[in-house]
């Protein structure tokens, strides 16, 4: 089905929170382009941590909302270095996933 993650994506996902918005969304098989746009968020919130980063709120506190709050109680600065390269893999495989879905259907 078109928009849908495959299994080398979901595989990527091991390491992640299961209560992680972006996690959950690769296991219901939401839609590729929605994944990568949770994926960019999620990332720009590890990098800019303690920025606003959208409606006032800092990226910590978006990360909390986005299902890490128990992963953030003991989350040091190479921790949040980790997880801004899973999310960089995550939504580099499903951008590349959704352009090859897209060829096929054009």
């Amino acid at each position: 089905m078109p928009g849908k993650p495959n299994s080398y994506l979901k595989s990527l996902i091991a390491d992640l929170p299961g209560g992680s918005k972006v996690r959950q969304m690769i296991e219901s098989d939401s839609d590729l382009g929605d994944i990568v746009s949770q994926a960019r968020l999620e990332k720009k919130c590890w990098h800019k941590y303690d920025e606003v980063i959208q409606d006032g709120e800092t990226g910590k506190s978006l990360l909390i909302k986005f299902g890490y709050a128990d992963m953030l109680k003991e989350c040091e600065l190479g921790d949040r270095q980790e997880m801004f390269g899973f999310m960089m893999q995550i939504e580099d495989v499903s951008f590349d996933l959704a352009e090859d879905e897209n060829e096929e259907d054009g």
